[in-house]
């Protein structure tokens, strides 16, 4: 890949649809309320139904069923709600792609993976200086959103990418040139799309959490839970080599190993409330 032709790649994209727009718009307004949500998903009658089904999922657990999409929005929370908008309308184009480098049921897999582990991990926590629970869901859930973006513009070379990763035995991330990573195609497409900085940060620095020290504990997150996710083997490739966990963000963290295997061995536990994520996603 090149940058011209990723350049044009992009602009053939589709561009995000009224409803993301005014999502996004609502999402980064600091005086939202789950009535503004709410009354922007109403625009989309198919959308709205994802959310109340979804908030009468496994997913919520709750016994009493919701009926209200104002409600529903209030259990879900607004930047979840936000990211699954994103996901979806970013997954839409997908379908019509006869065949991908990998499998876009193991991408939404990943993702939702990692989703559900930095949402406990922040719960674990416990401490005044915690990132958002909601937000953390929101960066794990399109951290890789970039491979998506690599497989649509160039099939052939993601799949060269992940033979060389394989023959060398190195985590898919070090086998991708520097200029064209997967993180800076993620950066680029959350820039077009006008990601809230927290997101594009997650998206950018998973790998490289350091480079982002105003977000540093944000963005540690993330990347714990994609190495976890990994090794609880839920990877975007069969057979892929397990990112090692950078020893920085495991100390921004601050949180025992043992508390992680407990995190592991409960998210094994939750495959109900993982399959009603990815319906929807579906």
């Amino acid at each position: 890949m090149n940058q011209k032709f990723v350049t044009r790649a992009m602009e053939r994209l589709p561009v995000p649809s009224s409803v993301v727009h005014r999502i996004t718009a609502v999402v980064t307004n600091p005086d939202t309320s789950a009535a503004d949500v709410a009354a922007v998903l109403k625009l989309d009658p198919a959308l709205s139904g994802k959310v109340l089904r979804l908030a009468n999922s496994a997913f919520i657990g709750i016994p009493r069923t919701v009926s209200s999409l104002p409600n529903a929005v209030v259990l879900l929370g607004i930047k979840r709600i936000h990211s699954l908008v994103l996901t979806a309308e970013l997954l839409a184009p997908v379908k019509d792609i006869a065949a991908l480098p990998f499998s876009i049921d193991r991408f939404r897999r990943h993702a939702v993976t990692v989703a559900f582990i930095a949402e406990s991990i922040a719960r674990h926590l416990q401490r005044y200086d915690a990132p958002d629970e909601h937000e953390l869901f929101s960066g794990a859930l399109l951290h890789d959103i970039g491979k998506l973006l690599a497989a649509i513009i160039d099939p052939e070379g993601v799949a060269e990418i992940y033979k060389k990763c394989r023959r060398r035995s190195i985590p898919y991330y070090r086998a991708e040139g520097e200029e064209l990573s997967h993180t800076l195609l993620g950066e680029m497409l959350a820039e077009r799309w006008k990601f809230p900085p927290e997101l594009t940060a997650c998206i950018r620095g998973h790998h490289t959490a350091a480079c982002f020290p105003e977000l540093h504990r944000l963005v540690s997150v993330i990347h714990i839970a994609d190495v976890m996710a990994h090794l609880l083997g839920f990877a975007l490739f069969p057979d892929e080599k397990i990112p090692a966990l950078d020893d920085a963000a495991l100390a921004e963290v601050q949180l025992p190993v043992e508390r992680l295997r407990v995190i592991a061995e409960d998210i094994l536990g939750k495959r109900d409330q993982i399959s009603s994520l990815l319906e929807i996603l579906d």
